[in-house]
């Protein structure tokens, strides 16, 4: 979704509402090995942090800024994993992320209702299927939105192979979710 400005609040929170199912899925497959409450804990956090800061988003692609504070969020709790196995925490938390009584309740059910989507567990069953490569480009071309020049490099192919590549990925994904989903 991209917009030319920061949208007023309901709107807001209806941008990422649309944008959950995308985040539920790419926090499926970026966090793998994880927990199903870990995995929650982590798209609330980003969800709170976008809905925290909402007005400094200027205008433009709200996917892309939503999955940079996802990524960002992503890198902060590798940081915190690695802490944590050298030394023992002290504060009394458990989890790495903010405590849930912070989160508005509209980030939480936003949450529970992309979790429970069909076409979620679908394409994550789908991606589940495909060689590391495509499923990368399905992260990173498909829910994060990066040019397939760039996701050319960080898989590693060149830009005519990647584009190909992506080209057919997503006759498959059309093929099976219909063309609204790809």
């Amino acid at each position: 979704m991209v917009v030319a400005d920061a949208p007023d609040e309901p709107a807001w929170y209806q941008a990422l509402e649309e944008l959950t199912p995308r985040l539920h899925a790419w926090t499926q497959l970026r966090l793998r090995n994880e927990t199903d409450a870990t995995k929650e804990d982590f798209v609330q956090e980003v969800l709170f942090r976008a809905v925290a800061s909402h007005s400094r988003f200027a205008g433009g692609n709200v996917a892309a800024w939503v999955f940079q504070i996802a990524k960002h969020v992503l890198l902060e709790s590798l940081r915190q994993k690695r802490r944590d196995a050298r030394m023992q925490r002290v504060d009394g938390h458990t989890s790495r992320f903010a405590a849930l009584h912070e989160f508005p309740a509209q980030v939480t059910s936003m949450w529970r209702r992309a979790a429970k989507r069909d076409d979620c567990r679908e394409l994550l069953a789908f991606v589940a299927e495909l060689d590391p490569i495509d499923q990368r480009l399905v992260l990173l071309c498909g829910l994060e939105g990066v040019s397939v020049r760039d996701a050319a490099i960080q898989v590693g192919l060149g830009e005519a192979a990647c584009s190909k590549r992506w080209y057919r990925l997503r006759q498959r994904l059309r093929g099976a979710f219909g063309e609204q989903n790809s």
